[in-house]
């Protein structure tokens, strides 16, 4: 029912009609590259300063026990987060922890400076550290910084597992103690687990793939386009296809055949290469800022969408056909816009590791906020969905946000993936400046109840 006013019910006057079949939708952009990303509602973030969790300002990775306790790699010590309180365990040696992976039995294993290892309680229930390397090795290997650590299992046999350790210098596989050490000819900064293997990133050679316990290395045939880029992840999201995500150049999908990996047959051997096949590369929305703000990792979320953190901007989350969903730096309540490290937890937070702080973000929230006066003017009044699109009557107007469906096919030609509308968050509809009040939707039009007339 229309709220009458001054006593006179607005259906008395037609001025005009909202014909949702007549909508006309803005014209497609070229290509989404081009397209600005516009976020106008705002997600709910916790931020975590060093004075909360007592620790170093600098945090550098995070993992999750099967409990739900949270660890973080921190500056000057392993950090504990039970959901209420924080605890501090230092390595050691007491050095700086870069990087952290989660075992089958709760144990998190962690590189540092110079040490690497894992923790495990105590009599007590303290976390106790237990180095498997430190210092200098064998074969003129002094242990740097550890950038990656990673847990790999023999199949689906969890009591069977390697820890996966690299720095510039060499790839290391532990269990309680040092089992081996691959010293390949070109410094390696990046690795990913994949599929139950070691995926290492060489400059100037390109991409490796390592099935622990075994040290042999294979380079993936076809992955020679990766030799002069910086390849910051690696994100499987479908069987046998991933993204690589580059500083230089942003996307790439890729399809692989890991061969001899544990997916297939058990190991891989001389004659049975790993190979990447139908490398392309993959343009997504607003492409230009993702590649200022410098990549530097990336998950595949609880929703299957593909985050991405910078070093220089924030976090972006795509879908899988390449349009930028949300982003989240200072504009939305990020403390600090370095994140060094993102990590999925359910399907609707993403932990971040950031240069100054801890961030927990919402990204899959239910609520989310856009400010009158930001992107639309006037209180609201009235809200109705049609279709794909919501609409919305405030005192100034009408303004519309397209509510997106799940894109399906990463390979659909660009005009049939998208609409124009996706590329915006709220539109005002063009003719109707007037204070409105209600909205009703008939199925075919939407009917505004302003002050002036019906429209």
């Amino acid at each position: 029912m229309f709220k009458p006013i001054f006593g006179i019910s607005l259906l008395t006057s037609f001025c005009a009609t909202l014909a949702l079949a007549q909508q006309q939708p803005a014209a497609l952009p070229d290509s989404i590259a081009s397209v600005p990303f516009c976020h106008a509602f705002r997600f709910p973030i916790t931020n975590f300063t060093a004075k909360d969790y007592n620790g170093f300002t600098q945090n550098w990775a995070i993992t999750q026990d099967d409990r739900g306790v949270i660890y973080v790699a921190n500056g000057n010590a392993l950090l504990q987060y039970d959901g209420t309180s924080w605890k501090s365990f230092p390595t050691k040696l007491g050095r700086q922890l870069r990087s952290l992976d989660i075992d089958a039995g709760n144990k998190p294993w962690f590189g540092a400076m110079g040490e690497a290892g894992f923790f495990a309680p105590d009599s007590s229930g303290q976390l106790v550290p237990n180095n498997c390397i430190t210092g200098a090795l064998s074969n003129n290997i002094a242990l740097s910084i550890v950038w990656n650590t990673h847990v790999i299992y023999d199949g689906d046999d969890t009591t069977k597992q390697t820890a996966v350790f690299n720095d510039l210098q060499a790839v290391y596989l532990c269990n309680d103690t040092l089992i081996g050490a691959v010293r390949p000819r070109k410094k390696s900064f990046q690795s990913f687990a994949i599929d139950g293997n070691i995926w290492i990133h060489y400059p100037g050679k390109g991409i490796a793939l390592l099935t622990p316990p075994d040290t042999g290395i294979f380079m993936f045939t076809g992955s020679e386009m990766f030799s002069e880029l910086s390849v910051f992840a690696v994100i499987k999201y479908a069987p046998n296809k991933v993204f690589l995500v580059t500083r230089e150049n942003g996307f790439f999908a890729a399809e692989y055949n890991t061969a001899g990996s544990r997916d297939t047959v058990h190991r891989v051997s001389a004659n049975m290469a790993p190979v990447l096949l139908n490398t392309r590369s993959f343009t997504v929305q607003d492409e230009n800022s993702l590649i200022e703000a410098q990549v530097y990792g990336g998950c595949l979320t609880g929703t299957n969408e593909l985050a991405v953190n910078t070093i220089r901007n924030g976090l972006f989350i795509y879908d899988c056909c390449g349009v930028l969903r949300k982003r989240f730096d200072r504009h939305d309540g990020l403390m600090n816009e370095s994140v060094k490290f993102v990590y999925p937890v359910r399907v609707d937070l993403l932990w971040l590791a950031l240069n100054n702080g801890i961030a927990v973000v919402e990204h899959n929230s239910p609520v989310a906020v856009a400010k009158e006066g930001e992107f639309f003017s006037g209180g609201v009044e009235d809200i109705v969905r049609a279709g794909n699109m919501i609409y919305f009557a405030t005192q100034q107007g009408v303004y519309r946000f397209f509510a997106p469906v799940s894109p399906e096919l990463v390979d659909a030609p660009f005009n049939a993936r998208f609409t124009a509308d996706i590329f915006h968050d709220i539109l005002p509809v063009e003719g109707i400046n007037d204070q409105c009040w209600d909205l009703l939707n008939t199925g075919r039009e939407i009917f505004v109840a302003a002050n002036s007339c019906l429209f």
